[in-house]
């Protein structure tokens, strides 16, 4: 009997130390976790930041170009035969130009 009591408390030390270690290697995994997000949170908000100004700057352009020349194309090339006469002459100019 005495030899099973032994082996009993010795088993119940090992769990108790596999306990311990994975309850710190559990904390270590999850600090871990923490630290790789708060990394990825920092390296990845300039690269956003950078995309959205980049994107405010290009729809900027765009309605800068659609009001500059939009507005005043569309309102010369809606008074009729001058404006598909512009078109056939642009068009025509352009094939010459690849076929070169």
């Amino acid at each position: 009997m005495k030899i099973l009591e032994t082996a009993r408390d010795i088993s119940i030390i090992v769990l108790a130390g596999l306990a311990l270690l994975a309850f710190f290697l559990f904390f270590w995994l999850i600090s871990s976790i923490i630290s790789f997000l708060r990394t990825i949170r920092e390296d990845l908000r300039p690269i956003l930041k950078a995309g959205e100004e980049t994107l405010k700057t290009a729809t900027g352009v765009f309605k800068l170009v659609t009001d500059s020349l939009g507005e005043p194309l569309g309102g010369f090339l809606k008074k009729g035969r001058r404006g598909t006469m512009v078109l056939r002459f642009v068009s025509r100019f352009l094939k010459r130009r690849k076929k070169k």
